[in-house]
């Protein structure tokens, strides 16, 4: 029997996506993004130290907001969903997402690549493999699903 799990997603934060102007599979990654934004009816964030003006420019061309690494401090009351295809382990360990906001994170669901276990902080329960049937293998290639639950 599948178990299905409806979730309640406030807003989608995307971190390192790429040169979306110079790369497919940014491109590629990005379009996905966009659907998860309007299937949860949400709004969509993304930052990436590489984006240049004309990253920013197609970003604001499809209402996606660009915001700051980590969380931004306005969702910390939020359900939030990582977007996260093929971040490095540094950006996985630079969430702090208990030490840094305490309480007030309530839960994270992470779509990323996996990392290793000492990348995530203690509380985060790990999902099996998320299969996703796309046209290209290089885009979703080795991504999870995670989730970040803080103490009740």
């Amino acid at each position: 029997m599948v178990q299905r799990y409806t979730l309640d997603i406030d807003v989608v934060i995307c971190y390192g996506l790429g040169p979306i102007s110079r790369s497919i599979i940014s491109q590629h990654q990005l379009a996905v993004a966009l659907k998860l934004g309007k299937a949860f009816d949400c709004d969509v964030l993304a930052y990436d130290p590489i984006f240049d003006k004309d990253d920013i420019e197609i970003l604001k061309a499809c209402d996606v907001q660009i915001c700051t690494y980590p969380i931004p401090e306005i969702y910390h009351d939020f359900e939030v969903f990582l977007f996260m295809p093929h971040c490095e382990a540094e950006v996985y360990r630079n969430l702090e997402l208990t030490d840094h906001y305490g309480d007030t994170l309530n839960r994270v669901w992470i779509y990323g690549n996996k990392q290793s276990e000492e990348d995530f902080p203690d509380h985060t329960i790990y999902f099996e493999k998320v299969p996703i049937k796309y046209q290209r293998d290089d885009v979703f290639n080795d991504c999870f699903l995670f989730f970040s639950c803080l103490k009740i």
